[in-house]
């Protein structure tokens, strides 16, 4: 079973099932860290640049 959200392309419009229970956070984020993205830019601000792995520890210390 995955984490990830699955997108079938096959179809028009394209159909995406979720898995239950679902994170989007895990979908969104640790998905880039974990396939060796965390340095990328995840997204710009006013403040600057946050990276994958910078937002994940965000995440993770929110949830917390």
């Amino acid at each position: 079973m995955t984490l990830y959200a699955q997108i079938d392309r096959t179809h028009s419009p394209l159909r995406v099932t979720f898995p239950a229970p679902y994170n989007a956070a895990v979908d969104l984020v640790d998905r880039h860290v974990a396939q060796g993205r965390g340095e990328r830019v995840a997204y710009v601000d006013d403040h600057g640049s946050t990276t994958y792995t910078k937002l994940a520890s965000q995440v993770d210390r929110a949830g917390h």
